[in-house]
């Protein structure tokens, strides 16, 4: 355990004494202890982009769910994967994918870097579930890495459609907002699916958290499309 936490710690504290230098982008303004209270606002300028965006901020987000909590049971007793190896590897896919992907098309439009992610979240979301018909371990880390490239682009891409138009004094709400959503479809579909799995089955639950991660991302790449 110590050799998990402390390095983790180390670098919380060096990230908190980093803080202190950071330059304030904000204007300042007297009532320090009101500045602390907590609120959800959106500015009226991007209001409806971001409800638009909704839907890609919760497919990434609960793809990314899915793998971090059921995905090494579904490599082990789907897929034969017994190895930590195997289990290990479709996250690190997962995320490493997604990474660069966004670097790598971190000079696309905000929009068309959407598009992309979006899509391919509906795609490697489908190819992952055709994996598990088939029972194929390696058809599985394949379509893992092609989520992974949804995964990464769709979020930095609603980011980066968004950010330059929120008034800096309005940053620290509007992203609140957007990290309660993201939040929200990180963490309640997991739990429901772990409750669901003694239910109906891992199978079951997969299927049906997959092909809801399908109609998010495609909503989402509707209404991209339709604001072309």
């Amino acid at each position: 355990m110590l050799d998990v936490f402390a390095p983790l710690a180390t670098v919380y504290i060096v990230l908190a004494v980093l803080f202190f230098f950071a330059p304030e982008t904000a204007p300042l303004r007297s009532g320090a202890w009101q500045s602390l209270r907590f609120r959800l606002a959106i500015p009226a300028p991007i209001r409806g982009d971001l409800w638009r965006s909704a839907p890609a901020i919760l497919a990434g987000w609960a793809t990314g769910g899915l793998f971090l909590s059921l995905g090494s049971t579904i490599v082990r007793t789907e897929l034969g994967g017994v190895a930590h190896l195997w289990q290990g590897l479709a996250v690190t896919l997962l995320a490493g994918s997604g990474a660069l992907a966004a670097f790598t098309l971190r000079r696309l439009k905000p929009r068309a870097t959407v598009l992309f992610g979006t899509a391919a979240l509906a795609t490697g979301t489908a190819l992952s579930l055709i994996a598990l018909g088939v029972t194929s371990l390696p058809f599985y880390l394949v379509a893992a890495a092609v989520t992974g490239t949804g995964f990464g682009t769709t979020f930095s891409g609603v980011i980066a459609s968004l950010a330059p138009r929120i008034p800096a004094a309005e940053r620290a709400d509007t992203f609140a907002v957007i990290y309660v959503l993201a939040y929200l479809a990180f963490g309640i579909p997991a739990v429901a699916a772990g409750l669901l799995v003694g239910l109906v089955g891992l199978t079951a639950v997969t299927v049906g958290y997959g092909i809801a991660v399908i109609v998010f991302a495609l909503v989402a790449l509707g209404l991209r499309l339709r604001r072309a």
